[in-house]
């Protein structure tokens, strides 16, 4: 079983994952308006290139942030009660 976040943890790596994924929607967009730029307008390749490699390395990033979902919660709470009962 994996370590458990404090609440307050939790809503630290929440706001980290919401700021990333604005990070990530922008540089996104930015990557594909560059990268029509580059082919319309004869812009250099490497402009949209290091936007993606902003994009991958930011979602490489949130992903790896440790959160504790409701679901997983749940869950393991459901499995406790089990064993409670078993044990009566």
């Amino acid at each position: 079983m994996e370590k458990r976040l404090t609440n307050d943890e939790n809503i630290n790596n929440l706001k980290k994952r919401k700021i990333l994924k604005i990070v990530i929607i922008i540089f996104s967009t930015l990557t594909i308006v560059l990268a029509l730029a580059s082919i319309f307008y004869n812009l250099n390749i490497i402009y949209p290139l290091l936007s993606y490699l902003v994009v991958a390395i930011s979602t490489r990033k949130r992903n790896n942030i440790p959160l504790n979902k409701a679901n997983k919660i749940y869950q393991v709470e459901k499995e406790i009660e089990k064993i409670k009962k078993h044990k009566k």
